[in-house]
Formats: structure tokens, C-alpha cells, sequence
């Protein structure tokens, strides 16, 4: 599995993105208000792009201490904060459509842990680390799924801040319980998963994408996972119009899905880049029958 590196993004667009209105203005508490003039505040894309990055970088740190990584995740709780400095003083955001986020679950000794990393123009907001080292770090920790989900958010970022900083003094006297547990509060409190409509399609391909994005980071495993949510997302699609021409063409799509599913599975395929080519040619596939 792969953890991540800082690289900002935009918002969502297109499949994987939502449009958003151009500005939101700020009111004397700082709160988000209604768009107004261009120089009322930060804009709405701004805002998500930079909540966005605050909850990216905080579920890699916890996931960071969950596999006894602690530089690294005093690094992401450095750069969550950093994120919420970006705000300029707005001290509340409410997500005006739902975000998109690849959902990671693993299994620890403390039981399943669910983190969500925001997905922006088809990349993660904020890049892995290299899943060799998470597994050599801690092979008691494993991901035990990873699919897309979509969810609403709402970031008090003085809450935000006040638990980073509970984090941070947590980490430095090694209180590594505490410091995932203020990292939890974040997020848990930030977060709440939506249901979508039944678009089998779309859902394909915003696993194959978050597939793609995973295999990248060496995370075999997580993108074992979401093949398979993949491919089960194109039967339901072969289930929906038993008698489209395209369904010939989607059945053989999923047979090579699973078997790729199941070489990435032993964590070791044997040409990455070749791996990475064939999921990218399904990710257009797909996107051409929207």
C-alpha cells in the first residue's frame, strides 16, 4: 500500500467533478455566506480544493501512525494545517454537492478503520506513500477495502485546527492512540456518506480510476479491491439492458478486469507500467459509452 504525498488539485469536474458556484463570500463571523463580488473572499473552488487537502492529508496521517510511520504523519497533520491557513480566517465550510473520495478501509489490531482520500480531476488531492514501506513498517495492518464513495462535508476548521495540534503534542510524546483519535474526530465530524443513484457505469469507471491511482502507489491490494468493485459495477450494467449490443464488449471488459484483479492480488503484476495502460485504455472505454 501506498501513503501520500502533498500535491494540491482543483475540484471535481466532469464524471469525478461537480461544478460549484464561482464565488462565496464570507459573513463577519466567517462563515461561508452567498457568491458575491470577486473580492469578498476565497471562492468556492478554492474552498473545496483546500478542505479537500486538510482531509486527504489527515486520513494519511492516521493511516501513517497506524503502520508506526510517525515522521510522516507529522508531516501531513503539517500539511493539513497548512491547508487550513489557506482559508484566510473562514472558519466553517459546507460542501454544496457531494465530494468524491476513494475510501480506504483497514484492518488493525484496534479493529476496521475506514479513511477517506478526495479524488480531483481523476488523481488523488494528495499523493501516497510508497506501499512497500507502509507493509514493512507494519504487516499487522492490511487494507481491507478500497472502493469510491461520495460524501457531504462540513469542516469547523478552528475544531480542525485545535485537534491537529492536539495531534501533533500527542505524537511527540509518543500518545499515538490519542494523536488517531483527535485525527478521527476531524474527519468523522467532517464527513457524512450520501447515497447516489444507481449508475453502474459511472461507478465502474470511478473505480477503475481510483484502481489506477492506488496501482501507482504500489497499494496492490487497495487496487485489487476496487478492480473488483469495478467489475462488479459492469455485470450490474450487463444486468440493467440484457439486451444491448454493448454487452458483448462490456462481458469480455470485466473478464480481463478480473483477471488482472487477480494477478494484482498476489501484490506482485508483473509490469506495473503495462498494468497501469490496461486499466487507462478501460477508463476510456468506459467514459465513451457515458
Amino acid at each position: 500500500m501506498k501513503l501520500v504525498t502533498l500535491l494540491i488539485t482543483t475540484v471535481l469536474a466532469s464524471g469525478l467533478m461537480a461544478a460549484y458556484p464561482a464565488m462565496a463570500a464570507k459573513d463577519a463571523s466567517g462563515n461561508i455566506g452567498s457568491p458575491t463580488s470577486p473580492d469578498s473572499g476565497p471562492t468556492d473552488q478554492e474552498l473545496q480544493a483546500s478542505s479537500s487537502e486538510i482531509i486527504g492529508n489527515i486520513s494519511i496521517a492516521n493511516i501513517a501512525l497506524a503502520y508506526g510511520m510517525n515522521d510522516d504523519a507529522s508531516s501531513h497533520i503539517d500539511a493539513a494545517r497548512q491547508a487550513i491557513a489557506k482559508l484566510n480566517g473562514t472558519t466553517s465550510y459546507s460542501s454544496h454537492s457531494p465530494v468524491t473520495a476513494g475510501k480506504l478501509s483497514y484492518a488493525t489490531a484496534n479493529g476496521n478503520k475506514d479513511y477517506w482520500i478526495p479524488v480531483a480531476d481523476d488523481r488523488f488531492v494528495v499523493r501516497t506513500i510508497d506501499g512497500d514501506r507502509l507493509t514493512s513498517k507494519n504487516p499487522g495492518v492490511d487494507v481491507s477495502d478500497a472502493q469510491i464513495v461520495h460524501y457531504n462535508m462540513i469542516l469547523d476548521t478552528k475544531v480542525a485546527d485545535a485537534q491537529l495540534i492536539k495531534a501533533q503534542t500527542a505524537i511527540s510524546q509518543k500518545q499515538y492512540d490519542v494523536a488517531m483519535t483527535a485525527l478521527d474526530n476531524v474527519s468523522k465530524g467532517a464527513i457524512t456518506e450520501t447515497l447516489t443513484e444507481d449508475r453502474p457505469l459511472e461507478a465502474a469507471r470511478d473505480n477503475l480510476i481510483l484502481s489506477k491511482e492506488l496501482l501507482h502507489d504500489k497499494d496492490y491490494h487497495g487496487a485489487s479491491f476496487a478492480l473488483k468493485h469495478a467489475s462488479k459495477e459492469l455485470a450490474m450494467v450487463e444486468k440493467a439492458t440484457p439486451d444491448s449490443a454493448d454487452n458483448t464488449h462490456i462481458k469480455n471488459m470485466q473478464s480481463q478486469i478480473d483477471s488482472l484483479q487477480a494477478s494484482i492480488a498476489k501484490a506482485d503484476p508483473s509490469d506495473l507500467k503495462i498494468a497501469e495502460m490496461k486499466i487507462d485504455g478501460w477508463i476510456k472505454d468506459v467514459k465513451s459509452k457515458l
